[in-house]
């Protein structure tokens, strides 16, 4: 008899979710488990793309965040500019942004992703930002509440010699998601 784990199921269930956000950029999406406290969305979706063959980076000291990935993923903790993801835990990077791997012309896939926990999210806001290219039909409005000022000038920044630059996730205190690949086209920034 085969044992699933529960832990198992829902972060296959959440990887799925980040996938279809990956595909669908500025569509605002539910993880299956409704948060508990400020870290449970966010030790959710690290669970899932997480594990002890990638690195990661905390942009906030949090001994409490910090000791959950290591136990929850066996990632290895680095420094930005080497860290596979990074981890803004409270809607900025401080400037750490632009230390991301970007990839390279032969492997753009090497490119960092950020993970952006936020206040609140919500689509086709007539003052959130603007988004066209794959995965959207003509365009797509996206309202980030909690996101530093300047953060989506400085993606965009990063992103501007594409295949190469840096996916980015945004995770808000609810439990929804959505996420900005490197493929968009960010208006208005």
């Amino acid at each position: 008899m085969q044992v699933i784990h529960l832990d198992c199921v829902e972060s296959h269930h959440s990887f799925r979710v980040l996938l279809q956000s990956m595909s669908r950029p500025g569509k605002v999406f539910n993880l299956p488990t409704p948060p508990v406290d400020d870290h449970d969305s966010l030790v959710d979706v690290l669970k899932a793309i997480l594990d002890p063959q990638v690195s990661y980076c905390l942009l906030e000291e949090d001994q409490r965040l910090e000791e959950q990935v290591q136990f929850q993923t066996g990632a290895r903790l680095t420094t930005p500019e080497q860290a596979d993801f990074l981890i803004a835990s409270a809607g900025c990077s401080h400037g750490k942004l632009s230390l991301a791997k970007r990839g390279r012309l032969e492997f753009p896939n090497e490119g960092a992703t950020i993970v952006y926990v936020v206040e609140r999210l919500s689509e086709e806001s007539a003052d959130g930002v603007e988004l066209t290219g794959p995965g959207i039909k003509d365009k797509a409005r996206i309202n980030i509440e909690g996101l530093a000022a300047g953060e989506l000038k400085e993606l965009k920044h990063v992103n501007r010699e594409f295949p190469l630059g840096v996916d980015s996730i945004y995770l808000d205190r609810s439990g929804r998601l959505t996420s900005i690949p490197r493929s968009a086209n960010i208006g208005g920034h």
